[in-house]
């Protein structure tokens, strides 16, 4: 029987996507409005804050915490610029 990829696994893995490691320093945003997403993030460690500005105030979307994916779904399915 041929044994699959769970996606996780694949994420997991640095040869099975021709995946890199990058390292964001506090403060430092993953995406900014306007830019198209072409990645699927791994959280390795840490955590991170997905947020858009209104014309007042910050507005959290969700959180993500070790052994989490996450992207920006809409711009990464659809080719778009990100609109949070």
């Amino acid at each position: 029987m041929n044994q699959r990829t769970t996606l996780m696994e694949a994420l997991r893995s640095e040869t099975i996507l021709n995946a890199k490691k990058s390292e964001l320093s506090r403060h430092e945003y993953l995406l900014t409005p306007g830019v198209v997403e072409n990645y699927i993030y791994y959280i390795e460690e840490g955590a991170l804050r997905l947020f858009y500005v209104s014309k007042y105030e910050e507005h959290d979307i969700r959180f993500g915490y070790s052994g989490n994916i996450i992207t920006s779904l809409g711009s990464f399915f659809t080719g778009r610029p990100s609109i949070l």
